[in-house]
């Protein structure tokens, strides 16, 4: 999941601070789940964790905002 997010932050992300990056564009979690392989109740269950934890926030638009990259890239190396 963390990998997926990054990469689409990267190709669409707008940087919205030091290590923030705006996601301005319609994203299900559907779609995620799709780009990360895995079923659509784990990518809510994993944005509700990261959530939780300030790593990502949503209800921005209608996109999302990572908060924190380098923590979505430790999560990335973790799993």
């Amino acid at each position: 999941m963390a990998r997926a997010l990054l990469e689409l932050a990267e190709f669409v992300g707008k940087p919205s601070g030091p290590q923030c990056i705006l996601l301005d564009e319609k994203i299900s979690h559907a779609d995620l789940a799709a780009m990360a392989g895995v079923a659509r109740e784990n990518a809510s269950r994993v944005l509700g964790e990261w959530r939780r934890r300030n790593l990502v926030l949503n209800g921005v638009s209608h996109g999302y905002v990572v908060n924190d990259v380098a923590a979505l890239k430790r999560e990335m190396n973790e799993t």
